[in-house]
């Protein structure tokens, strides 16, 4: 009788521990899209890449880290500048967007944020090169969040 009042308290105890390890688990997640990279049709135009979260991004999770491959276009041009931006509702606000050095990397600038807004490439091809350039590539963002 002592071992199962022993057992019955040690099944209530992983009982009660396990929902809550289980939802932390749960909660982590990522989301990736990648889409089909913008044609450009002349120097310093700014050329956009949207990047959609899918429905299934909890309301309430917040990035902890985005993201990006962006392939190179290979039309001459000296420079390819990029920054990423979180887009509210469609609309881009100046302040929640990074520079991007690299055309492949991460950021840790939109900790916190709403994982399940949209993310775009903004950027333009400078110094020379032969326009227009019929992109064959695709950009892709990952977000990361909790």
């Amino acid at each position: 009788m002592n071992s199962f009042i022993k057992l019955s308290a040690g099944v209530l105890a992983i009982s009660i521990l396990q929902p809550s390890f289980a939802s932390n688990w749960r909660d982590e997640g990522s989301w990736t899209h990648s889409g089909h990279a913008p044609s450009v049709l002349r120097e310093d135009e700014l050329i956009y890449s949207w990047h959609v979260s899918p429905h299934i991004v909890p309301k309430t999770a917040t990035v902890t880290s985005v993201e990006w491959v962006i392939p190179e276009y290979r039309n001459g041009a000296r420079r390819q500048d990029y920054k990423i931006c979180l887009a509210i509702n469609h609309s881009i606000d100046g302040n929640t967007c990074h520079y991007i050095s690299d055309r492949y990397g991460s950021t840790n600038a939109f900790n916190g944020m709403a994982a399940g807004a949209e993310f775009v490439i903004m950027g333009a091809l400078r110094g020379g090169g032969t326009y227009p350039v019929i992109a064959t590539h695709q950009n892709t963002v990952t977000v990361k969040y909790k």
